[in-house]
C-alpha cells in the first residue's frame, strides 16, 4: 500500500513538475523554506528529492529581464510578486544546493 502511494505522489510530481516548465517557468519555489530549484534545465530526480516533495505547494518563477534571480546570494531577500492575488512578500534566498551546486 506504501509504494502504491509514492508511486502516485511521483508521478503527480512528474506531472506537476512537467507542467511548470511547460509554462516556461525558469524556477519551482519551495513556499515552506524557501528553496530555490530549477525549472528550465532542472529535473525532479537527483538528491534534492523533489519526486517525493509536496510539488503543490511550490510557485513557478520567472526572471525578471535579463538578472538571473540564482545570482543573488544566498539570504538575500527577494522579491515575489502573486500574479493570481497580486501580492507581493519576499522570501529569503535558498538555493537548491543540487540545482546550483557552484553557486552560494
Amino acid at each position: 500500500m506504501q509504494h502504491s502511494f509514492e508511486y502516485a505522489r511521483a508521478f503527480r510530481n512528474l506531472r506537476l513538475f512537467n507542467q511548470f516548465v511547460k509554462e516556461r517557468y525558469d524556477y519551482i519555489l519551495n513556499l515552506e523554506n524557501g528553496e530555490l530549484h530549477k525549472a528550465i534545465g532542472g529535473s525532479v530526480f537527483g538528491s534534492h528529492n523533489l519526486l517525493f516533495a509536496n510539488l503543490g505547494r511550490f510557485v513557478g518563477l520567472f526572471n525578471l529581464h535579463r538578472f538571473p534571480i540564482h545570482l543573488n546570494f544566498d539570504g538575500k531577500l527577494i522579491p515575489i510578486f502573486d500574479a493570481a492575488t497580486g501580492s507581493l512578500a519576499m522570501y529569503p534566498m535558498n538555493k537548491c544546493r543540487h540545482c546550483f551546486p557552484n553557486l552560494k
